[in-house]
């Protein structure tokens, strides 16, 4: 392990890694490891099922329709129209609805080094200057530009860089 600590150079002070404290300390000051979703109006998801190409032409229809004055066309186009667009919306409330459900129950763990030990933790609690320990096959996402050695076996140790 030392001549990885040595490559990667990280003296012996920062290879005990954070501090829980620390660590905390700055969760407080600067939030948790995140992206927050963005909130979608309800009022935007019923306009967008009225944008696109068939929304688009049954418009076009509409207007050609009331141009010739076929009021029974312009009715049976617009009740057609407004069928699909609150389908569509009822579409995307039930998939943003699952989509949410999903990533509740998705939870991204890594290994780091806190206190001089090795503690899993979920990836939200990761901090800047918190060491992670790579494994084979292990999923990590870091905007770190690391460059890990093509062993897959091999425990690696690096400094985990500014979210």
């Amino acid at each position: 392990m030392d001549k990885y600590l040595k490559k990667f150079a990280i003296d012996d002070a920062a290879a005990a890694g954070m501090t829980t404290e620390a660590a905390e300390k700055y969760q407080a000051e600067k939030g948790y490891n995140e992206i927050p979703a963005p909130e979608i109006s309800k009022f935007w998801l019923f306009v967008a099922g009225f944008r696109g190409t068939m929304p688009y032409m049954l418009e076009i229809a509409i207007i050609v329709a009331a141009v010739v004055q076929d009021w029974v066309d312009v009715g049976i186009i617009a009740g057609m129209l407004i069928a699909n667009g609150c389908l569509s919306f009822k579409e995307e409330v039930e998939c943003l609805e699952a989509l949410k459900k999903l990533t509740e129950t998705m939870e991204t763990k890594v290994t780091c080094v806190r206190d001089g030990m090795g503690v899993t933790l979920p990836t939200r609690l990761l901090v800047p200057g918190d060491i992670i320990v790579l494994l084979g096959g292990l999923l990590v996402s870091t905007s770190e530009n690391a460059c890990v050695q093509s062993c897959l076996s091999l425990c690696v140790f690096l400094r985990c860089a500014q979210f």
